[in-house]
């Protein structure tokens, strides 16, 4: 699980690798993975009031889910989340199983796949499993799957059943994964939802089958092939809101209109438009020419080192440390992606990571120096997706993108979404799904700036490069030595309030995800 570095560069630069950022202490179980709490950093304290959904069965998922509220508009699906803000999911269930199955919401790719109850890893364990003791519509199809993500595969046969979702029942060939590397025994998807666009690379091992998307359109019971996502923060607290909707814009996730911006063609399917440029409180970085690959199965935002220096070198107080930049835990910089000529802002509670354990008073970027892709393409998750309602318009191929409405949680006013200047320039329950690599920097969720830090303790020693903390490509751990500080923001200073829920300070906290879902190896 912990690749040599020069093995993790190689693997980071194949093209269209699938990419996947798990963090794991050494030793410890995930936090999700223990029932009936929520853990959060050690030493940390987040106040949170929300209700924690279990799945029962006979093999259950084990995770700590927080359940969305059930959408009051059609077409609709709430958004669960680990409780983390990294990892998000929607419920389904499929053919006569009573089960519900929490799948990865992820725009990069458009694999769709549970995992097998024929499963004997220890991912499958401690998931929820399908097969055909679970249903009795569930048919095998011909032919298999396997699906190569940057630290870890799974495989298996083509299954067809009736998948229920958001008010929908519709007739589906997914896969039915009978292979699961042990990485995703770490997190709490029981597989992947793929939103991404048509992949017409032809490549070996995909599942050659309509799409979730495609099925809907095709049966006319959406009216349009389109689906809308908003994500909810769990620092912000009160009800999780996130909604994941079919076949038109949800006029009450935004305000104002809608900016669409065409979606760039290519043979994987990725949701990629042009970018302007990026901003820090209005003053550009002057890095045009540039494209973002936008992916709910991402966590963080990561551009090329040179463009992620140029970008850093805009927050007062950044400074480098290999792939990773420090910049001040108390930050109120508003970030901002130029796209069509508005400016989208990222909230400080998004960027800002956690302390670095200097007691300096520094803090983590979630926008990290890598390389994913081409040198003129940024891969964008979840840190941007918090803060905007987004479009994925497939007939009109281009994404909308809007400010968040005052039925969403949001830290950013209206007006966060400008004109660009010469200077300032689904069913009711839903799973999560992910793909691979890991990281080994300590990294924690964006608690920062948002959330009161108790620390206990020692400076940590960050290891080689990398994300945030303490990292390996393929599994990124905590450094067990590795303590937050107490010099980042409290609550009062833009944190929720509500109920506390204290890490363990025996170092028990296991790991938290970063999921980067891209392009799939094949």
């Amino acid at each position: 699980m912990h690749p040599t570095w020069a093995a993790l560069a190689i693997g980071l630069l194949i093209p269209y690798a699938t990419a996947f950022y798990p963090y794991a202490e050494p030793g410890s179980e995930p936090p999700s993975h223990r029932r009936g709490i929520i853990s959060v950093p050690k030493g940390d304290i987040v106040n949170l009031r929300i209700p924690i959904h279990r799945v029962v069965s006979p093999r259950a998922n084990q995770y700590n889910i927080i359940s969305a509220a059930e959408p009051s508009t059609k077409n609709s699906i709430g958004i669960d989340q680990d409780g983390t803000d990294f990892s998000y999911m929607a419920k389904f269930q499929f053919g006569s199983s009573p089960d519900v199955y929490h799948l990865l919401v992820d725009s990069g790719a458009s694999n769709t796949w549970v995992m097998s109850a024929a499963c004997t890893n220890q991912a499958c364990n401690s998931h929820n499993t399908y097969g055909p003791q679970k249903s009795s519509s569930l048919t095998v199809t011909t032919g298999g799957f396997e699906i190569k993500y940057g630290t870890g595969t799974v495989s298996g046969v083509l299954v067809s059943d009736t998948a229920k979702f958001a008010g929908f029942s519709v007739p589906l060939t997914f896969g039915l994964a009978e292979e699961v590397s042990k990485e995703f025994f770490s997190y709490p998807m029981d597989g992947i939802l793929g939103l991404g666009r048509a992949d017409t690379s032809s490549d070996p091992g995909t599942i050659n089958a309509p799409t979730v998307m495609d099925v809907l359109a095709t049966q006319k019971l959406i009216p349009a092939k389109m689906y809308g996502v908003t994500l909810w923060r769990a620092v912000d607290g009160g009800t999780n809101d996130g909604v994941l909707n079919f076949g038109a814009p949800d006029r009450s996730r935004y305000s104002g209109d809608l900016t669409y911006a065409s979606a760039i063609t290519n043979r994987h399917g990725f949701w990629e438009v042009a970018v302007d440029d990026i901003a820090v409180d209005g003053k550009t970085a002057g890095l045009t020419g540039r494209s973002v690959i936008l992916d709910t199965g991402t966590s963080f935002i990561l551009l090329p080192e040179p463009d992620a220096v140029k970008f850093h070198s805009l927050i007062s107080g950044s400074s480098q440390n290999g792939e990773n930049f420090l910049i001040p835990c108390s930050s109120r910089q508003i970030v901002q992606l130029q796209i069509d000529g508005k400016n989208f802002g990222i909230s400080p509670k998004d960027y800002v990571g956690r302390p670095s354990g200097a007691n300096d008073g520094k803090c983590f970027s979630y926008i990290i120096g890598r390389q994913t892709f081409d040198e003129g393409q940024w891969l964008v998750g979840d840190v941007f997706f918090k803060n905007v309602y987004a479009l994925f318009d497939f007939d009109g191929k281009r994404v909308g993108l809007g400010t968040k409405g005052p039925s969403s949680s949001s830290s950013l006013p209206p007006s966060s979404a400008t004109t660009l200047s010469p200077t300032a320039s689904l069913a009711t329950s839903s799973p999560t799904a992910a793909s691979m690599i890991t990281l080994s920097d300590s990294i924690s969720p964006p608690l920062s700036a948002r959330a009161t830090w108790q620390a206990s303790t020692t400076a940590s020693t960050l290891p080689a490069p990398l994300l945030p903390g303490s990292a390996h490509v393929s599994g990124a751990e905590f450094d067990p030595s590795s303590n937050p500080e107490d010099a980042s923001p409290t609550a009062s200073e833009g944190g929720a309030s509500g109920a506390g829920i204290q890490r363990n300070q025996n170092g028990q906290w296991a790991m938290f995800l970063a999921l980067v879902i891209a392009v799939v190896v094949r």
